[in-house]
């Protein structure tokens, strides 16, 4: 018989719960923490705009094979764009592909919080800095699921139009309806303008989310009829509403962006890392859009500074995303500016971090390659260098590079040490579990404890 006393064992297994449940703490402490930070000033993008407002629109769903290459005559307007009139290209987006996470990468400019993934990804776990809170004024349609989670704060310069929960049916056939709807209500607020002030204001910002195509995709797949159909019936939308916001707006300085949140494979699912759910399209055009036919691709979290620039808003704070100059019809110097405020931006999330570490540790080693005073030291240089804009670029690409790296650097910071002491403390635990077992059997069980001890040396190393 076991030799144990009960209260030693009970001692044993109520350690043994504090230990895991400060193992699992740990775990979730060090891959699920917030990469957002607070209190930082924003950085105007540009003081020379060279638009006055953007209309977004977000096809959900829509990986970038079905309307590109031998697919083009699924959108037969948006195909004219890329060709005569606008820029285009492959918006890569990251995991997850969901709805959620790929709309924060659009708008903010960041990789999504990890915690919200406990919410579903429809909820705000954090505050979280975008191109409609920065906007003059901001009317947001579609989705209940998505539209306000860019409002949570109630901000009356944003305005938000969403369809009942009920409509989203993903066993309907007739998908464009929730397509339909979004466009009908942006008819109906354009009707409203009137001339009014704020409407003409520079910095507003027009948001459509069109979920029909992700409910097609899941219904029917992404190579059905009915998905087809639904890319035809919004492109041949989108024709209708650049018409309409020229009409209301013949100053021509609106710029179009036509975008999706995330791909489909298909079997109708997206949230993993196949092409088919990672390549989006991307195509922009009117005011301040370079008319360049020539595929250039960017990163999703690229959109939010392009949208920024183009009518002169604040880059987000938590903006992570490299301005697309290659997208903007400007002169070399504005984009050049333009792309060092994208810079400074970017190096204040670093600043802050640093200091966030510095002020909540007793030592800390500082990222070796980048400081503040390196930073101005070439930041000043960039600013008021001589040489050819290409030249120049190249340094201002170099040095934001560094900068992401030093950012994840100040993010990952303790992950070393935690996952050290996790190692070391689940080192110790074993061996206390394997010294406690064995002076505790009975001496003609002794024999196991041979095999116990190999066994957990197979475990540890």
């Amino acid at each position: 018989m076991w030799t144990i006393k009960n209260h030693k064992i009970t001692t044993i297994v109520i350690l043994g719960i504090c230990i895991h449940i400060l193992l699992l703490i740990t775990v979730f402490d060090t891959y699920f923490k917030s990469p957002l930070e607070h209190g930082m000033i924003p950085v105007k993008s540009t003081l020379y705009p060279v638009s006055k407002r953007v209309v977004l629109f977000v096809a959900d769903g829509l990986r970038a094979q079905a309307i590109l290459d031998e697919n083009e005559g699924n959108a037969p307007f948006l195909t004219s764009i890329r060709k005569t009139r606008g820029s285009w290209g492959v918006s890569h987006t990251r995991v997850p592909t969901e709805s959620r996470p790929g709309h924060v990468a659009m708008l903010a400019g960041i990789f999504e919080d990890p915690s919200a993934i406990f919410k579903g990804w429809k909820h705000n776990p954090v505050d979280f800095d975008s191109v409609i809170n920065q906007s003059r004024n901001a009317w947001c349609f579609g989705s209940p699921d998505i539209v306000p989670i860019f409002n949570k704060d109630e901000r009356k310069h944003i305005r938000i139009y969403t369809y009942d929960a009920e409509m989203q049916d993903f066993g309907n056939k007739e998908t464009i309806i929730l397509d339909r709807w979004v466009f009908e209500k942006t008819k109906l607020v354009l009707s409203e303008f009137n001339g009014s002030e704020k409407f003409a204001a520079t910095g507003n910002v027009f948001f459509l989310h069109l979920l029909g195509l992700d409910t097609a995709g899941h219904a029917f797949k992404p190579y059905s009829k009915e998905y087809f159909d639904n890319i035809k019936f919004v492109d041949g939308n989108i024709e209708i509403m650049e018409k309409l916001f020229n009409e209301v707006f013949p100053d021509r300085l609106t710029s179009f962006v036509f975008t999706s949140d995330h791909g489909m494979t298909d079997w109708g699912s997206h949230g993993s890392g196949l092409d088919h759910e990672t390549f989006t399209p991307i195509v922009a055009w009117g005011a301040g859009i370079k008319n360049d036919s020539t595929r250039k691709d960017i990163e999703q979290i690229d959109v939010a500074p392009l949208i920024s620039s183009l009518i002169g808003l604040n880059y987000p704070t938590n903006n992570l995303g490299k301005l697309p100059i290659q997208f903007i019809n400007d002169s070399e110097r504005n984009k050049f500016h333009a792309y060092l405020n994208n810079i400074l931006q970017v190096f204040k999330i670093f600043n802050e971090k640093q200091q966030k570490i510095e002020r909540g540790t007793f030592y800390y080693k500082p990222y070796k390659y980048l400081s503040a005073d390196v930073f101005d030291k070439n930041f000043t240089e960039l600013w008021y260098s001589n040489r050819s804009f290409e030249l120049v670029f190249e340094d201002c690409k170099s040095l934001f590079s560094e900068i992401l790296k030093a950012i994840d650097y100040c993010h990952n910071y303790f992950m070393s040490y935690i996952l050290f002491s996790v190692s070391l403390g689940l080192f110790f635990w074993i061996l206390y579990l394997s010294s406690f077992l064995s002076v505790s059997l009975p001496v003609h069980q002794e024999k196991y404890v041979g095999n116990f001890k190999f066994f957990l040396s197979f475990i540890i190393f």
